[in-house]
């Protein structure tokens, strides 16, 4: 189930970045956010680069803390409550700061079914 959902994760990035589907600005950083918090921590730190040196999304230093969060969920003991608690609050924070309250609840919302039903 990992492959599976790395392959969606870097899919949902590359439908925001490139836009075929021709979706406006904030379909895209809902779509971008929520394929980057499904990518495992190697796949995030580039995309992380690419991001901030290219501004494909336009998210920049924001990503920083769905990043701070993986890192934190990888490494630490506690990472199953950083991973169910922390991260849809801080997917919360970005997509706040980007987009506003609504898209950020929806966000975060399908964030917290993600981790929650998938398993890392």
């Amino acid at each position: 189930m990992g492959v599976i959902r790395e392959l969606i994760g870097i899919a949902l990035v590359v439908v925001a970045w490139f836009d075929p589907l021709h979706l406006d600005l904030t379909m895209r950083i809902l779509i971008f956010i929520l394929g980057f918090d499904t990518m495992s921590l190697i796949p995030k730190i580039g995309v992380f680069i690419l991001d901030y040196f290219l501004g494909f999304a336009w998210l920049g230093w924001t990503l920083l803390i769905l990043l701070a969060t993986e890192i934190i969920s990888s490494f630490l003991i506690i990472g199953k409550i950083v991973r169910l608690i922390v991260k849809p609050v801080a997917v919360f924070a970005v997509a706040f700061l980007a987009l506003g309250l609504q898209p950020a609840l929806i966000v975060a919302g399908i964030d917290l079914l993600l981790n929650l039903g998938i398993g890392k």
